[in-house]
């Protein structure tokens, strides 16, 4: 009786265990005794306000375990955040967070680096100016005047690393490449939602016609940047719209009239002027295949361009001044900054004035706390000719990554669209002329960019380093 009966209760439990493995409620069975061995002692310990904590924190962890699982989608979801100034209307850092967690992944995959599995930094030169860049800003920092400003840029650089570190590791197919990119485009629609709501509200059209000076930006976003931004994305879709058919060449299409619309009304004459160098380049290359494209395009913008109010044009025809005496104010303080900034450059030509310290150096020599208004001047101002080198060979280097996947290069079979990498070309010249007008040279896009360019040169097969 004695000897059977562990025998019976064992038989049991395997029967028990294995009807319980057959069936389909299971998992709703655990998630209950789990809610109520959890959720019941803090309701009576602290009342409701710690069962909410407590199912946000169980929430939060099996969100941050399936994000784990799912490396990639997990960056779309943070970029589209972070970039569309989304985050600002959530309750924490939830972008950040959901980063971390892409980034713990990459971690996890690819460690102990010796065993093969480090992040590509991209080609020699690139390393080479990342090195030199970010032992520009470490010098920097021994002369610094206010560490709070040197420490926004810190946060900025360790963020923005972390992004390139994300595309580099893992856009590691076209497809991948191309998902970013329209990640990257929606979230600069979205971040201009607020001037298409101003746009559209009771009046909107009529201010827009009447006041030159009504420029819009997005959220958290600066109208220039807005405009840089914009127009870094534009060759890619553009490129995207010839390789797709139906509603997804007419979504993306209509992506392609937004970005164009936000370069218009954020009133940007840096950005206008680069949407035009843009457009004649493209029209260039499609001219090659389909020559009444650029006909009709043409004749497309000439009507918009007519239509524009005249007051449109105030702002530009201002440029006017620059040959004689400066009475816009917008010229006159860039014309004095740019002054300013190159001869702060050359008296601290070596290590500069400090990350992230232009602006404590500004009221030397014009009134107020200001920014150079030019992304090379400022980054030679703060870091010095080191810096500054390293800052061009980045941007060089990256678009020679782009440049010779694009051709493509190399004997691997694995070889990226000529047009994406094309595009990511042409997006880091459109880049480079943007901060010549704004102090953005260290904005998160700067580090997209690179990292996509590095991206496609993997795609491509690259492996050696030029």
């Amino acid at each position: 009786m004695n000897s059977s009966t562990p025998a019976t209760w064992r038989g049991f439990g395997e029967s028990l265990s294995q009807r319980y493995a057959r069936s389909t409620w299971r998992l709703p069975l655990v998630c209950i005794v789990l809610a109520i061995a959890v959720f019941v002692p803090m309701y009576l310990v602290r009342g409701m306000r710690l069962v909410q904590l407590g199912a946000a924190g169980l929430v939060a962890l099996a969100g941050g375990a399936v994000l784990f699982a799912h490396p990639f989608p997990a960056f779309l979801l943070a970029l589209f955040i972070l970039y569309s100034g989304v985050d600002l209307f959530l309750p924490g850092p939830v972008g950040t967070a959901i980063l971390g967690v892409a980034l713990a992944r990459i971690a996890f995959d690819r460690w102990p680096p010796r065993l093969g599995g480090g992040v590509d930094w991209g080609s020699t030169s690139f390393r080479f100016a990342l090195a030199g860049l970010l032992a520009s800003a470490v010098t920097s920092l021994l002369v610094v005047w206010r560490w709070d400003n040197a420490l926004s840029e810190v946060r900025g650089f360790g963020f923005g690393i972390a992004v390139f570190i994300a595309i580099s590791a893992l856009a590691d197919r076209p497809s991948r490449v191309t998902h970013v990119l329209l990640v990257l485009a929606l979230a600069t629609v979205t971040t201009a939602l607020p001037l298409f709501r101003a746009l559209l509200s009771p009046g909107g059209v009529v201010l827009v016609a009447v006041a030159p000076e009504a420029r819009f930006g997005g959220m958290g976003y600066d109208s220039n940047m807005l405009a840089t931004a914009a127009n870094c994305v534009l060759p890619s879709l553009c490129y995207l719209v010839t390789r797709n058919r139906g509603w997804r060449r007419v979504a993306l299409l209509f992506g392609v009239l937004l970005l164009v619309v936000e370069v218009l009304l954020s009133h940007s004459r840096a950005g206008m002027a680069v949407l035009g160098l843009l457009a004649l380049v493209l029209l260039g290359m499609v001219a090659r295949r389909r020559p009444w494209i650029p006909v009709v395009v043409v004749v497309l913008v000439a009507s918009a361009l007519t239509w524009m109010p005249s007051m449109y044009w105030v702002r530009f025809a201002s440029i006017g001044q620059l040959g004689g005496i400066v009475v816009d104010r917008s010229l006159l303080l860039r014309t004095h900054l740019l002054q300013g900034a190159w001869q702060t450059f050359m008296d601290h030509f070596w290590i500069g004035v400090g990350l992230g310290n232009f602006r404590n150096t500004a009221p030397t020599f014009i009134l107020g706390s200001w920014v150079a208004h030019n992304g090379f001047l400022e980054v030679g101002a703060t870091l010095g000719i080191m810096g500054l080198v390293s800052y061009v060979v980045m941007l060089a280097s990256g678009a020679n990554m782009a440049w010779r996947a694009a051709r493509p290069w190399g004997a691997h079979d694995a070889t990226v669209d000529r047009g994406l990498a094309l595009g990511i070309f042409l997006a880091l010249g459109a880049f480079c002329l943007g901060i010549m007008t704004l102090s953005s040279h260290f904005h998160v896009l700067f580090w997209i960019l690179l990292g996509l360019a590095n991206a496609v040169r993997r795609c491509a097969g690259g492996t050696s380093r030029p």
